[in-house]
């Protein structure tokens, strides 16, 4: 299935951010391997393809080893998939995964 790259970064960057546990710039960047600006641009741009995220500051993060780093110390959360379907993403999440030459699972 020939998919748009562009749309496609999107949806995975969506669905990643849906799916891994505190989904922050740096666990973001170590699932994808995309350097930091391109995924911070990305998800900058995500309200213009529809889909809301938020930036929850998590102020215990600290148990979780981001004591000191207070722009680690939160995560995103997907609030809404706008005019796309998750379950359709999840359906075609292979092809949506390859199209931006990512693994499904690590």
């Amino acid at each position: 299935m020939a998919l748009n790259p562009t749309l496609c970064r999107h949806l995975a960057l969506a669905w990643l951010i849906d799916t891994l546990e505190h989904p922050n710039v740096p666990n973001l960047q170590a699932r994808t391997d995309w350097p930091r600006r391109t995924l911070q641009d990305a998800i900058k741009r995500l309200p213009a393809w529809g889909i809301t995220v938020e930036y929850v500051q998590d102020y215990h993060a600290s148990d979780t080893g981001f004591k000191g780093q207070q722009h680690n110390a939160g995560y995103y959360v997907l609030r809404d998939w706008g005019m796309y379907r998750r379950d359709w993403v999840k359906q075609h999440l292979a092809d949506v995964f390859a199209s931006v030459d990512l693994a499904l699972s690590e």
